[in-house]
């Protein structure tokens, strides 16, 4: 996990002493940003058993170059509390959606969507959050390109479904997590706006008189959440793709 540049290992370091710096500084921000910092470790499938010897290397380190005792505790004590964060959201963060995701099987992804109840699967597949912070599995197989994962997970949340009491579907909700779902696919996964579309529209299984009822959930592409007009369309007329359009 650190066989990277020189370059690119002085500026981890750096960046070590900067939020041990502003640890004391602005805690409460510095735990945000760590809180983010630790969401995307979740993504990257980072052990957390890591941070523990780490942490340990990067204080016998400063400690030898740095003699006064009061700035060696100031120091051990603020990256202990970082790793401790860190390691926090890790494990607040690595749900089997996300597990599935970073190792990108779609074998596992299935079944671990499959398990998840009715009226919580689509905050399952949306939202991973940790303290004030939350990162989405949809998005994080999209710029992971893990493209397989992303059709699953599209599919899975445009499927009808019900039991006694409701229906469930998650298209609104889909739309109300990432607004500029269609922006982000015409930039990002193209491919993906094909299942997309195509479960926005559900066909009746039974004909009547030779016509077969067909119910177009178009509401998110039209108006956003204000009210207004959503630039859903306007992105996919830009994207210039007749198939699409």
């Amino acid at each position: 996990y650190l066989k990277t540049s020189m370059t690119r290992l002085y500026f981890v370091a750096d960046r070590i002493f900067e939020m041990v710096l502003e640890m004391y500084e602005n805690p409460r921000k510095m735990v945000q940003d760590i809180t983010s910092v630790g969401l995307l470790h979740v993504g990257m499938n980072i052990p957390r058993e890591f941070f523990k010897p780490f942490t340990v290397a990067a204080v016998q380190t400063f400690q030898d170059v740095i003699k006064e005792d009061v700035a060696r505790l100031g120091y051990s004590w603020s990256i202990s509390l970082i790793a401790r964060v860190m390691e926090r959201v890790i494990a607040e963060g690595s749900t089997v959606v996300m597990k599935a995701i970073c190792l990108n099987k779609e074998t596992q992804l299935l079944q671990a969507i499959a398990v998840a109840p009715r009226a919580e699967r689509a905050q399952q597949l949306l939202v991973v959050s940790a303290g004030e912070m939350s990162t989405s599995p949809l998005y994080w197989s999209i710029d992971s390109g893990h493209l397989g994962c992303a059709r699953i997970i599209i599919e899975d949340l445009l499927t009808i479904r019900a039991d006694r009491e409701n229906y469930y579907y998650g298209c609104d909700t889909l739309f109300q997590v990432h607004p500029d779902l269609i922006h982000h696919l015409c930039n990002n996964a193209p491919t993906l706006l094909e299942p997309l579309l195509d479960g926005l529209v559900w066909k009746s299984r039974s004909p009547q008189n030779g016509l077969r009822r067909v119910n177009y959930f178009i509401k998110n592409l039209l108006q956003d959440k204000d009210g207004n007009f959503s630039k859903s369309i306007e992105w996919l007329v830009n994207y210039n793709d007749p198939k699409a359009r």
